[in-house]
């Protein structure tokens, strides 16, 4: 199944190979237009593009620059008027021109009317708004264009001159959101799937959010329960880890694959209790009973025999759905949402979680409970 991030870099490539570069017998091709994006790139990575207009003022002596060190072809002029003009042939760029003036691929518009307030570029809505959302992205589209027009030592040389994002292995890694629950007013524990790890006592880590970190600048969403992320974290300690920087995210997974993803990690409630792995999923057989204590959520279960009495729930979903629920209401609920569950037709999954706090003492809960 092709990912909403994999389409968006096809057709980049398919742009990269339609756009129309000028060649000459004597230099080749000129590379002005492949310098132009990735400038941009760049500054969108160094927060100096916020909004999509982009005026030649603003990039006219940085792009001059890049030009003359790297543009692959002597000259004694750079002319950065002419990629910012004529990149307007791609579709991956528009000129916004005055009004009487039409865009002639023939010749290049002068340095003067491109530098006046009436004259911007803008980047195809639908890439602009996947360059912003992540530096993973940006890091995508960078290479795509790095590794299109430079085979030489040039090609490292433009990522250090443009400080360009990579997409490095051991940089970003690939994360599946499994539960999600509150630690404080506006700080969370995320609990996902690091596919790196192939032990099966630490194939998940804790990751720690703020609030505002569970988007991007533009609003959608980056961690969110069954998604796969690309995002580059750091150890804090222990299995606790944090985001280095924005990430992305790359996928939703359908509810078979996460039920077939469930089943290959179950283990025994048993032994989970026996071992005391920090994570560990569970196929819950039956929910006995859903009880209150104090505001509080917990669960009598059943899982291969083995029966659980008043077992905390920190899934954020159960804890916030609950809340809003009045104390008149709850018996009646609990009993739904019994019967809901114990449907034969569905299945039940719970990550349970052991804490260490301080102290030295441990305690454990249900993190995230999922039905499929």
């Amino acid at each position: 199944m092709t990912t909403f991030s994999e389409e968006i870099v096809e057709d980049f490539k398919d742009e990269l190979q339609q756009m129309i570069l000028h060649k000459s017998k004597k230099g080749g091709f000129a590379l002005k237009k492949p310098l132009l994006i990735l400038l941009i790139i760049s500054e969108i990575e160094k927060g100096n593009i916020r909004e999509n207009k982009i005026l030649f003022a603003q990039i006219e002596s940085k792009l001059s620059q890049l030009i003359d060190f790297f543009g692959g072809r002597e000259s004694l002029s750079p002319k950065p008027e002419q990629p910012f003009y004529h990149l307007n042939t791609s579709d991956f760029w528009e000129l916004k021109l005055p009004p009487g003036i039409k865009f002639d691929s023939s010749r290049t518009a002068s340095s003067k009317l491109l530098r006046s307030g009436f004259v911007y570029g803008t980047i195809n809505q639908r890439y602009y708004e996947f360059l912003v959302s992540s530096s993973y992205n940006r890091a995508l589209i960078a290479e795509e264009v790095l590794n299109r027009f430079w085979y030489d030592r040039n090609k490292k040389k433009i990522q250090e001159f443009l400080g360009l994002p990579q997409t490095n292995e051991n940089e970003f890694e690939e994360l599946i959101t499994i539960a999600i629950s509150e630690t404080q007013k506006d700080k969370f524990k995320v609990i996902a799937h690091n596919k790196s790890r192939n032990n099966i006592k630490k194939p998940f880590c804790d990751i720690a959010l703020d609030k505002s970190e569970f988007f991007d600048s533009s609003g959608a969403p980056i961690w969110d329960l069954f998604a796969k992320t690309r995002a580059p974290i750091k150890k804090k300690n222990g299995n606790f880890y944090s985001p280095e920087k924005e990430g992305s995210l790359v996928s939703y997974i359908p509810k078979g694959e996460m039920a077939s993803f469930f089943n290959s990690w179950t283990i025994s409630l048993g032994k989970f209790f026996r071992e005391k792995y920090p994570y560990s999923i569970i196929k819950i057989d039956k929910i006995e009973k859903i009880n209150f204590d104090k505001n509080k959520i917990r669960m009598d279960i059943v899982s291969r025999g083995y029966n659980r009495s008043n077992l905390l729930v920190k899934d954020f979903r159960w804890v916030q759905y609950w809340e809003q629920i009045s104390e008149k209401e709850k018996t009646e609920k609990a009993s739904f949402w019994e019967g809901f569950l114990n449907n034969p037709q569905k299945e039940i999954f719970a990550m349970m979680y052991w804490h260490t706090f301080k102290s030295g003492k441990k305690f454990f809960w249900i993190a995230g409970l999922h039905c499929l």
